[in-house]
This record gives C-alpha cells, structure tokens and sequence, in this order.
C-alpha cells in the first residue's frame, strides 16, 4: 500500500503529515489512527480534530494536500500556535 501512497499521495507527504500529527505511521494499517507517543493519551477532543484533518487531506488533490502540509508546516514554526506559546500565556495569567 506504502509503494503507491493513499489516495494517489506520495508517500512522502503521507509521512510528513502523521510526522507533524505524531502520529503512528503503522496504524494507517489497522484504519483506527494512533499516536505515536504511546505514554501520552489523546484527548477525545484532540483526537477529533486530527481525525478531521486526516479526512480534509484524504478529499483533496495533490496541489491541495501539499498545500496544506505547507500551511501546517508555516503553523508550526509560529510561536504564536505552539504548545510552549499557550503555557507562556497561561503562566502570564496567573
């Protein structure tokens, strides 16, 4: 399945993708997405939104899934839409 990607994608981008997800590459087998973290659970919550966007990347063309592998990519370079940028914010607030 790996040779010919999923949904037409390069496997690349398939791997850039669960990478930035932390997600587990491996569970794509068993259709139920998995993080790669085993220690560290998914919140319900969080779990949806990773879901949501797996599906958003599976309904669009290559243009549009190396797009927003670019987007996500943009994202997570920003402090502003990190982790460590939210735990900032709430240390100032307290």
């Amino acid at each position: 399945m790996f040779k010919r990607g999923i949904y037409g994608t390069g496997v690349s981008t398939i791997l850039k993708l669960f990478q930035a997800l932390d997600l587990d590459v491996e569970s794509i087998s068993t259709g139920e997405l998995k993080p790669k973290t085993k220690n560290a659970p998914v919140q319900d919550e969080s779990d949806f939104k990773k879901k949501r966007l797996i599906h958003n990347y599976a309904q669009l063309n290559e243009l549009g899934q190396d797009t927003l592998v670019n987007y996500s990519d943009d994202l997570a370079s920003m402090p502003k839409y990190t982790e460590e940028a939210v735990e900032a914010d709430v240390q100032k607030q307290a």
